[in-house]
């Protein structure tokens, strides 16, 4: 992965991180710890990939429940997915799927390296 790249991931993870609580004005909570730790871990094993080092950076947000949005749009591709703790919701073209993420983080982790290149190598 291109440092500058990995750089700029890590810069909106921290401020990510950093959002207190009522962040949107009104009652939406910090983004939950484990998610930006599962996030940063999973973003840098994924683009340890030859193949799939040319995508660009996802778009990474935060949700008011504490949830870690990703969304990749490259050609005529959108993938958009939510992290929250042991789960993700991957939001297709015409159905919307929960994958549960099962174990420690380690495994949360290699899960969901095999499902972003599996939705993002279609």
């Amino acid at each position: 992965m291109d440092p500058s790249v990995l750089g700029e991931i890590e810069q909106r993870l921290q401020e990510l991180s950093s959002l207190k609580s009522g962040w949107d004005g009104d009652d939406a909570i910090p983004v939950k710890a484990i998610n930006l730790r599962i996030a940063r871990a999973t973003l840098i094993a994924l683009f340890s990939y030859d193949d799939i080092k040319d995508l660009p950076k996802p778009e990474l947000g935060a949700v008011e429940d504490g949830r870690l949005d990703f969304f990749w749009q490259f050609g005529d591709t959108n993938v958009f997915c939510t992290l929250d703790e042991n789960k993700i919701r991957i939001h297709g073209d015409k159905a919307i799927e929960d994958i549960p993420l099962e174990g420690d983080e380690d495994n949360q982790v290699k899960s969901l390296v095999k499902i972003f290149r599996n939705e993002l190598l279609k």
